[in-house]
């Protein structure tokens, strides 16, 4: 791994693990807010968020305001090398799965439609091209580049987005980010 991706994931992840959670939880209202008043997602159906671990922004609540909105919502399972989404009527029924974090069971699979469908999307950082580093494993790189035509939005702290980030041939950019204060 590039030793520049390396230090900028360790700096980026005790930042955030500092962060207080009066103020993670101000950042993560912002950011769904922010997700309900974009065109895209308004207009979507499906929403294909990812179950929030540590300190990142809270996808909970983005979570049950989409299921106020009628929306229907699919979490991510690690199956192998890659993510399927399936989904909830509930974040309760997300059980712990890879690496601990909340997974659903398989039981209802996304059907792929790129159409009525928006993803959102976790990282360490991303920067003003779109460009985004996740965690290292390449789940999400791997489900953005075999679905081009999917509306993609990063979500994060606004010390996570930065002018730019290192990347590499591999890394798929969002569409878009939206970030708390």
């Amino acid at each position: 791994m590039n030793e520049e991706k390396k230090a900028l994931r360790k700096e980026i992840l005790k930042q955030r693990d500092a962060l207080a959670l009066e103020e993670r939880d101000n950042d993560s209202a912002a950011i769904r807010d922010l997700i309900f008043m974009h065109p895209e997602v308004l207009k979507a159906k499906k929403i294909l968020l990812f179950a929030s671990f540590g300190n990142e922004p809270d996808t909970d609540i983005i979570a049950k305001k989409a299921l106020e909105l009628g929306m229907e919502i699919y979490y991510p399972r690690v199956e192998g090398e890659e993510i399927c989404f399936y989904g909830v009527q509930d974040t309760s029924e997300l059980k712990e799965g890879y690496k601990g974090i909340r997974e659903p069971d398989d039981s209802k699979p996304w059907d792929g439609s790129t159409k009525d469908s928006v993803v959102i999307v976790p990282g360490t950082a991303f920067d003003t091209g779109g460009r985004r580093m996740g965690y290292g494993g390449g789940f999400y790189d791997r489900f953005l580049q075999a679905r081009p035509g999917l509306y993609s939005i990063g979500i994060c702290f606004g010390f996570q987005l930065r002018e730019r980030i290192p990347a590499e041939e591999h890394d798929r950019r969002v569409n878009e980010i939206i970030y708390g204060y």
